[in-house]
């Protein structure tokens, strides 16, 4: 057997954020850790890792893992800049590989990325906004489907929690019925049932990581 060379990055970012009222130094709200991370692996066979396969794939759907947001649009002029002005150094510092996502990123860029995620995390936190999200309705119980896709998301609920006994499906459903009438809480607590019980269904993963903050 002949050993497959790869490279893999592996990144994390803790950051303390403080909001203090600037007139009598008190906390504005209290202060906060937020942790983000960051893997990825080019070539080499896919079970091999310097992680553990359970902290590989929590941090894989856990986090975003988008390349094409590494670079901000200000940075991307200055490299095609650079390109013309000195084209010496453009091809030196490898500008010319890093618009291909194949390539890794540089420590600057991952630096970067995982910045941008807990800032974006934090202003969620102490900000309003508003998430639009298609809420996929799966083929469960076909009368709390039908009530779903009618909008009765109460009694949607109501009929759901009455039922002896819940298929994964089901207890999507009923997150999701939670969760279309604002209660994230426990919309989250009846997807992580539906995804227990089908580990690998995107949509119950998806949903657990919706509404995850």
């Amino acid at each position: 057997m002949i050993p497959t060379p790869y490279v893999e990055q592996l990144a994390a970012l803790e950051v303390e954020f403080t909001l203090i009222n600037k007139s009598d130094g008190s906390d504005v709200v209290p202060p906060q850790i937020i942790r983000t991370y960051y893997v990825r692996k080019w070539g080499g066979a896919p079970e091999t890792s310097h992680l553990p396969r359970n902290i590989k794939t929590a941090i894989i759907e856990g986090f975003e893992q988008d390349e094409d947001n590494s670079e901000s649009f200000l940075s991307r002029i200055d490299r095609a800049g650079l390109s013309f002005t000195n084209p010496t150094e453009y091809f030196a510092r490898g500008f010319n590989l890093k618009q291909n996502v194949q390539v890794p990123q540089t420590s600057l860029d991952l630096k970067i990325k995982l910045g941008r995620q807990v800032a974006q995390t934090y202003v969620k936190q102490i900000s309003p906004f508003h998430e639009t999200a298609d809420l996929l309705v799966q083929d469960g119980n076909t009368v709390a489907s039908t009530l779903i896709r009618g909008n009765a998301y109460q009694e949607a609920v109501a009929y759901l929690q009455g039922l002896e006994e819940l298929t994964a499906k089901d207890e999507y459903n009923l997150g999701l019925a939670f969760e279309a009438s604002g209660e994230i809480p426990q919309a989250r607590n009846h997807y992580e049932l539906a995804l227990k019980r089908e580990t690998s269904n995107q949509d119950f993963k998806d949903a657990v990581k919706r509404t995850r903050n």
